[in-house]
């Protein structure tokens, strides 16, 4: 009797988040097509030149939907989404996106995991130090660097990184992602 009411608890739990996830993330479909839709200019244009002409242009919206009415164009972005994971293809490359997204999903997904086994290895001891010896410096350290951290714009931490390690220490690429961990080719 117990298990079935963890489990149903198990269910109820993934259910609510769940139902806080499908929002925001059809929040986050709808604002970045109709965002896409204001930049300025014709993607068929784009790929195709300012010389084009315009049966070439007009042939070419019809091609990639651009021609249809927006809220068309958005239904069928969403159904492609949801049936087959179809994201569509880049009008520059015209390679599908998926496909560009899994391309680079290691490299990020490494980031991250090398991101949080440094945080981990870095706080963990600061943090039993600081409550080992409340009051000390190194205490007061470990208060300190976290506030100073939050109010420093993002970009600028990445530039400091990026000159320390990158630059000075060379223990990584400064662009690109080389062939190994902390590779300089």
């Amino acid at each position: 009797m117990r298990k079935s009411g963890r489990g149903r608890a198990a269910v109820l739990a993934t259910a609510r988040v769940l139902g806080r996830v499908a929002p925001v993330m059809l929040g986050v479909v709808v604002a970045v097509f109709f965002l896409l839709r204001l930049v300025p200019g014709d993607p068929a244009a784009m790929i195709l030149g300012e010389r084009a002409t315009p049966q070439a242009l007009a042939a070419l919206r019809a091609q990639l939907g651009l021609d249809l009415p927006l809220w068309q164009q958005f239904t069928d972005f969403l159904w492609g989404l949801i049936t087959r994971f179809d994201t569509g293809d880049s009008l520059v490359t015209g390679v599908s996106t998926r496909e560009l997204i899994l391309a680079k999903a290691p490299v990020s997904l490494g980031i991250v995991v090398f991101a949080v086994v440094l945080a981990v290895i870095i706080a963990v001891p600061l943090a039993v130090t600081a409550a080992l010896r409340q009051d000390g410096w190194v205490d007061h350290l470990v208060r300190i660097l976290p506030a100073v951290g939050m109010g420093m714009p993002l970009f600028w931490i990445g530039l400091l990184l990026i000159i320390v390690f990158g630059v000075q220490l060379r223990w990584f690429p400064v662009g690109g992602v080389g062939t190994g961990p902390g590779s300089r080719s």
